[in-house]
């Protein structure tokens, strides 16, 4: 009898270790395998028995099913030192919101594949926005809160509090006006910081072509930032394939040159491939520098943006449906669009220019550029977007007394 007693211990163990390891869904194998544990106790009464396992050691937790799927291109030639903190600081907390749990880091890969989870048929919602945490130092800061001139990070980093995004998209310029650690600490973490674990970013040129801190922008988003030696990468969101882009060339630079965006680049051949090997019915693009933009100090046409051209040619070769962009400190909507500027609304790209994410604003310039459907200079907000399984819908969501309204919706290519 003392045998069986054992037996039963033996099988509550065994029971426990399956519970643990694959869940309730597997009661009825346990239950029949711990009757024949206790059967073959019984029979082999007098036998030495042997345990099985370590004293103490527990099965692996269950690992959730992720929502999305990165990859990056691999550098052969440098190690990326993201996960260590910024140099001459602490590790860089971040609020923590108990609202979305980041998805595992993948593999990274030198060409882009669907190793791991394929694109799904499920509906997300994504939250955009540039142009975002002001330097501490500008007059209109008032301690993080800004005021209705500038410094808006904070109320529109509250209007992904009540969104719930499943993921957000910051267009670059995430910190000004140099992205060190100091400035994150103070401007961009107490506020857009708090959806770190649900945010895939654009490097823009204030975190690093511009004097701003390469090291301190991949130091602090990690692996979601990409290869540290290049920049770019891409990922799966619901139906969604979206590419990231480093915009910092031509006049900008990115690890002192200013041919990132040429045709023959890494990130040019790099980006062919993973449209490529990612065919997917709608496919959205992210960078921060926009091929058209009306706004002020960014002025911007086919004619003018030189440097993005051969990566505007590979987007729209490759059926891209959206591009989002920022720099210009406003938003404007085209028409779909050719990499020279025509409308096309057949295979066209539509661009977005997000530039509100609440650092200021800057007026518009004439002419309008062609295509340019809505602008608006007066509102900081985030674009919401629902990326279904063919079509998307957009909303702008102003902050608090905001104009900006514009919404509508479209199918993919």
């Amino acid at each position: 009898m003392s045998l069986i007693v054992l037996g039963t211990q033996v099988a509550d163990a065994v029971l426990a270790n399956l519970f643990k390891t694959r869940g309730n869904r597997l009661k009825r194998r346990a239950h029949g395998a711990a009757a024949a544990v206790v059967i073959a106790l019984t029979v082999v009464s007098g036998c030495g028995l042997t345990a099985v396992g370590r004293p103490g050691q527990t099965a692996p937790a269950t690992r959730p099913a992720p929502t999305a799927q990165l990859t990056v291109a691999r550098s052969t030639t440098a190690t990326s030192s993201a996960d260590s903190p910024p140099e001459g600081s602490d590790d860089i907390e971040t609020p923590k919101l108990g609202t979305r749990s980041a998805p595992p880091n993948p593999t990274p890969t030198a060409y882009p594949t669907r190793s791991g989870a394929p694109p799904t048929d499920q509906a997300v919602t994504i939250a955009a926005a540039g142009d975002i945490a002001c330097d501490p130092k500008n007059a209109h800061f008032h301690g993080g809160l800004g005021d209705p001139v500038g410094c808006q990070q904070k109320a529109t980093s509250d209007l992904l509090l009540a969104m719930h995004p499943t993921a957000v998209l910051a267009l670059g310029d995430i910190q000004y006006e140099h992205g060190t650690t100091k400035n994150y600490q103070e401007s961009y973490i107490p506020t857009w910081g708090r959806f770190k674990d649900i945010t895939y970013p654009a490097i823009g040129n204030h975190e690093g072509g511009q004097g701003g801190s390469n090291k301190s922008y991949f130091q602090y988003f990690g692996a979601r930032a990409g290869d540290p030696t290049k920049g770019y990468y891409s990922f799966n969101l619901g139906a969604w394939h979206i590419v990231s882009l480093n915009t910092n060339c031509g006049t900008y630079d990115f690890n002192d040159s200013h041919d990132q965006c040429a045709k023959g680049s890494a990130q040019d051949e790099w980006l062919r491939h993973d449209l490529a090997a990612n065919p997917t019915k709608c496919t959205m693009a992210i960078f921060h520098v926009p091929r058209f933009a009306s706004g002020g100090g960014h002025y911007s046409n086919a004619v003018i943006a030189t440097t993005d051209t051969a990566l505007w040619d590979d987007l729209y070769a490759g059926g891209v449906d959206v591009v989002l962009n920022g720099h210009s400190h406003s938003y404007e909507r085209f028409l779909p669009l050719t990499p020279a500027g025509q409308v096309d609304q057949a295979h066209g790209v539509r661009e977005f220019v997000v530039g509100t994410g609440g650092d200021e604003h800057r007026p518009f310039q004439k002419p309008t550029i062609i295509g340019s459907q809505y602008q608006n200079n007066t509102s900081y907000g985030v674009l919401k977007m629902g990326l279904e399984s063919d079509s998307y819908t957009w909303q702008f969501v102003s902050t608090p007394g905001g104009t900006n309204h514009d919404h509508g919706s479209a199918d993919c290519h």
